[in-house]
C-alpha cells in the first residue's frame, strides 16, 4: 500500500518548512535527506520538546501571579501575529480564504478544531494554575486515547492495533498512578 501524501502535498502546497514551491523541490531532492522517510516523527518529537519548554515556562509565569486567562490571551495574540508573519513570509497570506473555501462541507470540522484547540489550551493553563505544569501535563498526556476515540466516533477510522492498545493502557495506567500519588 502506498503511503498517503501529506495534507500540504495533496493540495499542492509546499511543506511547512519550505516557504516556496521551488525550495520544496530543492529540499526534497537534497542528498542526505532521503534517510529520513517520515518527517512526521521529527515534527512530533520537536513539538514534544517545545511543548515541554512551553509548559515549564508557562507554569512559572502562572505560579508567579499571571491568571491563566490572561496568559491564554497573550498566547493567542502571539500565535496570530507569528502565524500572519509566517504566512506572509511564505507568500501564503493571500490564500487564507481559498484554503477555507477548499474545505467545502468540512468547514464545521475546522470550526470544531479551532474551538476545541482554544478550549484545550485554556484548560491546560487552568490546570497548571491549580496544581503545576508537570502534573497537569502528565494527566494531559492521556489525550491520544481521546484522539483515537473521536477518530473512530466521527470518521470511523480505526487507528488502533494491538501494540497501540497496549501503549494506551500503559498511558492510562500512568495517569491513574500520577492521580493517586498527588491527590492532595
Amino acid at each position: 500500500m502506498a503511503e498517503r501524501p501529506t495534507a500540504s502535498a495533496r493540495r499542492g502546497f509546499p511543506q511547512p518548512w519550505s516557504p516556496c514551491p521551488a525550495r520544496a523541490a530543492v529540499v526534497d531532492s537534497e542528498p542526505g535527506l532521503e534517510w529520513w522517510p517520515a518527517m512526521w516523527i521529527l515534527y512530533a518529537v520537536a513539538a514534544s520538546v517545545i511543548w515541554g519548554l512551553s509548559y515549564a515556562s508557562s507554569g512559572r509565569v502562572i505560579e508567579h501571579g499571571m491568571a491563566p486567562l490572561t496568559f491564554f490571551f497573550y498566547y493567542a495574540c502571539f500565535g496570530a501575529i507569528a502565524g500572519a508573519l509566517a504566512l506572509a513570509a511564505g507568500g501564503r497570506l493571500g490564500d487564507l480564504t481559498g484554503e477555507l473555501r477548499a474545505l467545502g462541507s468540512d468547514w464545521p470540522w475546522f470550526a470544531l478544531a479551532l474551538i476545541s484547540s482554544a478550549a484545550g489550551t485554556l484548560l491546560i493553563y487552568m490546570a497548571i494554575g491549580e496544581k503545576n505544569a508537570t502534573l497537569a501535563s502528565l494527566i494531559e498526556i492521556s489525550y491520544p486515547i481521546f484522539v483515537a476515540l473521536f477518530a473512530w466516533l466521527f470518521f470511523r477510522q480505526n487507528q488502533i492495533n494491538t501494540l497501540t492498545l497496549v501503549g494506551g493502557a500503559l498511558i492510562m495506567g500512568g495517569v491513574v498512578v500520577v492521580f493517586l500519588a498527588n491527590r492532595g
